[in-house]
């Protein structure tokens, strides 16, 4: 072999026995490697060559991404991640190395969705996404429902301005809300939907600085959700009547109905986030409730607050009807 030079047999043969380097596939590009054959130490060594040879991350030889992308899903996708924050440090949006916690779940999230990298930059630069961003959900708990997603229970201390910028940081840091098989059309995860959220919130500024006080200081619990508002239940007799029927969107916030709720936090927990259905209408999925209590966020926010109060109740099946009827569980 040393006179001839190796074969594709012998190439073959070296590398699934993790002999040869994980750069192989440059050294060798007319040959063809296996990622099948990659013993699970090459797949590390793999990673950690592609990290330390950032030109090489971002921008591998055909050989390389083949390779790559027929590695196991964790590995292929712990490589997209540092390639995708690699991306994120050539547009001078990121400095040093991976900061793990939430923006790295983050990024991680926008990979497993099939989110582009030009978005994921597009929402860094044009809202000023950095790691200390995330840090406003630090110390939350946290809860994913049964496609993955993350809801935090807010902190029954935490100020309306915290409570906003946990509700915007929790709609970028899930990267899609997975709303489907509903009354609309989904909407793409976007820089521009993250504005809209924003403008939303400005409008609705009333539901952080004085609601998230009253839930919370009436004894109710609120959760942020993937499609940016809040979630609440619970609290006491007067908190009640601001949650009928099925629930009651306030704004940025949606009370559900149910009253006498011994322990609201783990009502929010298991009866809704983690069963993925509404308290109500076990066959109805809780992103499609969540997208029709949005869409009276965006009611409140276009209206105001007290002309949307007296339209509502001249005519509410029309407002019911522009947040989608069946998406309600109407």
């Amino acid at each position: 072999m040393l006179a001839r030079g190796p074969s594709e047999n012998d190439l073959q043969t070296l590398w699934g026995a993790g002999v040869l380097p994980p750069y192989a596939p440059i050294l060798y590009p007319g040959a063809s490697f296996s990622a099948g054959d990659l013993p699970a130490e090459a797949q590390q060594e793999l990673k950690e060559y592609l990290i330390d040879h950032p030109d090489v991350l971002v921008d591998p030889p055909p050989e390389l991404a083949a390779l790559i992308a027929a590695l196991p899903t964790n590995v292929r996708t712990d490589i997209y991640v540092e390639q995708r924050m690699e991306q994120l440090r050539r547009e001078g949006l990121l400095t040093g190395p991976n900061p793990g916690g939430s923006y790295e779940e983050w990024i991680r999230n926008t990979v497993e969705k099939g989110v582009s990298a030009d978005t994921v930059i597009a929402i860094a630069r044009d809202h000023e996404i950095g790691p200390d961003d995330f840090e406003v959900l630090t110390g939350l708990q946290e809860i994913t429902d049964p496609d993955g997603k993350s809801f935090f229970m807010l902190n029954t201390d935490m100020s309306g301005d915290a409570a906003r910028a946990a509700v915007l940081m929790t709609y970028i840091l899930n990267a899609g809300t997975d709303y489907e098989n509903g009354d609309f059309e989904s909407t793409p995860y976007s820089s521009a939907e993250v504005q809209r959220i924003i403008d939303r919130q400005e409008a609705n500024g009333w539901s952080y600085g004085d609601d998230v006080g009253f839930v919370h200081g009436n004894g109710g619990r609120l959760v942020t959700t993937p499609n940016g508002m809040l979630m609440g239940a619970g609290g006491n007799e007067l908190q009640d009547l601001y949650g009928q029927q099925g629930g009651t969107a306030w704004g940025d916030i949606f009370m559900i109905g149910k009253d006498d709720i011994p322990d609201p936090a783990a009502y929010l927990e298991n009866n809704l986030i983690r069963s993925g259905t509404s308290d109500v209408h076990p066959d109805l999925d809780l992103d499609r409730l969540l997208h029709h209590e949005e869409r009276h966020s965006q009611q409140w926010a276009r209206e105001g607050y007290a002309w949307f109060i007296l339209q509502y109740l001249w005519d509410a099946h029309k407002f019911e009807e522009d947040a989608g009827l069946a998406d309600g569980g109407y």
